[in-house]
């Protein structure tokens, strides 16, 4: 492969430019959120009302 006159060494095929890196951010992590206990009623539901 013949490298034409004048091209600048970052466009030669031969070797591939590198990846861009990430940007480097700690993860942000959510607020932990207790889970409430699910109040079971002690008492039956209203039955529907046909009227």
């Amino acid at each position: 492969m013949t490298e034409q006159p004048g091209t600048p060494p970052e466009l030669n095929d031969d070797i591939p430019p590198p990846p861009p890196e990430p940007p480097t951010q700690p993860p942000v992590d959510p607020p932990e959120i207790p889970e409430e206990p699910v109040v079971v009623p002690e008492y039956p539901p209203d039955p529907p009302y046909d009227g």
